[in-house]
């Protein structure tokens, strides 16, 4: 398959997970178009982004390690996502990639970029489960800076009271684990 038979497909894509499944197949099948379907989720000018964006989530849930090599391409990416249908995904790789048992390393720099993002995130309009992916993936981060876990207490608590029944069940888990 061509980038542009890829495209193609992509664009003919439906939410069904039968239509996902088989795209993510093709890209199983020729690794070679992980990069440029990786590129096109994080082209927020292009109308199927978030179409490949949940290709890029299902091919990670499959083998995480299929990310391993374009680590620096997906953290450095994460900030310029304005659609959520391509932030709620890409919040979840970002939650995959950091949670200790996936064995993924990251630079420091990786790990900055994504914490960033991550709280611009918990801060901004975004839908409650990129919120909820955000929260997960700072208060892993926040294992090695403790300066995270303070700052994301802040803002749970704030937002705690106004928010959904599901942003309030995962934030009442995080507060607890950051309480211990």
């Amino acid at each position: 398959m061509t980038e542009a038979e890829l495209y193609k497909q992509i664009k003919n894509c439906t939410a069904l997970k039968k239509d996902r499944l088989k795209l993510m197949q093709s890209v199983l099948d020729e690794l070679k178009l992980f990069r440029p379907l990786l590129k096109l989720a994080f082209n927020v000018k292009h109308p199927d982004s978030h179409r490949a964006a949940w290709i890029v989530e299902l091919l990670c849930l499959h083998d995480l390690m299929i990310i391993k090599d374009h680590l620096n391409y997906f953290s450095s990416h994460l900030n310029e996502l304005t659609n959520d249908s391509a932030k709620r995904p890409m919040a979840k790789i970002c939650s995959l990639i950091l949670h200790p048992k996936k064995g993924l390393k990251l630079t420091q720099l990786n790990k900055e970029k994504m914490t960033s993002t991550c709280f611009d995130w918990m801060i901004d309009d975004s839908a409650v489960a990129v919120k909820v992916y955000a929260m997960t993936s700072l208060y892993e981060l926040g294992k090695e800076k403790d300066w995270i876990h303070d700052e994301l207490r802040i803002i749970l608590e704030k937002n705690y009271t106004s928010s959904s029944a599901g942003y309030k069940c995962r934030a009442r888990e995080i507060l607890k684990k950051i309480k211990v």
